[in-house]
């Protein structure tokens, strides 16, 4: 992509940017990528859907991200900066499975400012870490309102903060560094309550 241009799709079940390689959609700043689909199946080491690297107030609109295969890494979407950035996510829906290290649905890491509207995020597969979103740094930030998160681990944060509000969560959650609003999970016959903790 490029500095302040956008790309519009057609509609997510029309529209498809299918890449069996490293980077699908390598990201800029002041741009929005909308109404299509992400794919990749993988073949090398790590594989992003959607890679956002210094790009600032970069957003992802009407997206679905699949990605899968990589044999190390698998990476729906993946934010990393240096200086502060923001990525803005609304009605997205991303599916990452690998066999590798890692599996990771969202990746956050770095000065990074994330914001998660109406997000549908699923991490799967064998491989080691199988997380539905990665907060990396003490200087990575993320906001998840209304969102399902699905993983072995739906939110394994190392620093930083990520607050979560009205939101579903599938998978253990780190206690540290996280607060939690009217979230809540299925325990398999009924919706639970998640405390303040996300626990």
């Amino acid at each position: 992509m490029s500095n302040y241009v956008d790309v519009e799709g057609s509609g997510e079940n029309t529209t498809k940017i299918v890449y069996n390689g490293g980077v699908v959609v390598n990201c800029a700043p002041y741009s929005e990528i909308r109404d299509l689909t992400v794919e990749s199946t993988g073949g090398v080491a790590s594989v992003f859907g959607i890679y956002a690297s210094n790009d600032d107030f970069m957003k992802i609109t009407n997206v679905t991200v699949n990605v899968s295969g990589g044999t190390t890494s698998s990476y729906g979407v993946y934010h990393s900066s240096s200086p502060a950035t923001t990525l803005t996510l609304t009605d997205v829906v991303i599916n990452a499975s690998g066999s590798g290290t890692y599996a990771y649905a969202v990746m956050n890491s770095g000065s990074t400012n994330l914001i998660m509207d109406h997000v549908t995020a699923m991490a799967s597969g064998t491989a080691t870490s199988v997380t539905a979103l990665r907060n990396g740094s003490s200087t990575s930030y993320a906001t998840v309102k209304d969102s399902f998160l699905s993983g072995t681990a739906a939110i394994n944060i190392s620093g930083g903060l990520v607050k979560v509000a009205n939101s579903e969560l599938s998978g253990m959650a780190t206690s540290l560094y996280i607060t939690c609003i009217n979230s809540y999970k299925f325990n398999g016959t009924a919706y639970a309550a998640l405390s303040g903790s996300c626990q």
